[in-house]
């Protein structure tokens, strides 16, 4: 008779792990749609407003790069953008890629470098 016993709570642990075992699969596929949501739906938000930002830009709009100038388009075309920056108004041709932020301004607004 103690045998019986014996194989009785084997079979009561082995039913716990069970369910021990299908709750953590579910805590980690509940912890993938997290990460997921958290990192995947950002990113494409942003690339999909950068996208936007890149459509819209035009001649006369003021630009920063990502290597840190400041200035105002005066030419694109396809993928080349020549914008003029500092004091002397030098030319230089970038990428659009190149380009971190783009704010159009009416009336000769300044640019904000602080």
């Amino acid at each position: 008779m103690p045998e019986m016993s014996c194989a009785g709570s084997t079979a009561a642990s082995g039913a716990e792990g069970g369910m021990g075992s299908s709750f953590t699969w579910i805590f980690l596929i509940l912890l993938v749609v997290i990460m997921i949501v958290t990192v995947v739906v950002p990113n494409k938000r942003r690339e999909k407003k950068f996208k936007e930002m890149m459509d819209k830009i035009q001649v006369g709009d003021h630009i920063k790069t990502i290597g840190g100038f400041y200035g105002k388009i005066i030419s694109i075309k396809e993928d080349l953008v020549t914008f003029e920056c500092g004091p002397d108004k030098s030319k230089l041709v970038i990428s659009k890629s190149a380009i971190a932020s783009v704010e159009s301004f009416e009336d000769g607004a300044e640019v904000n470098t602080k």
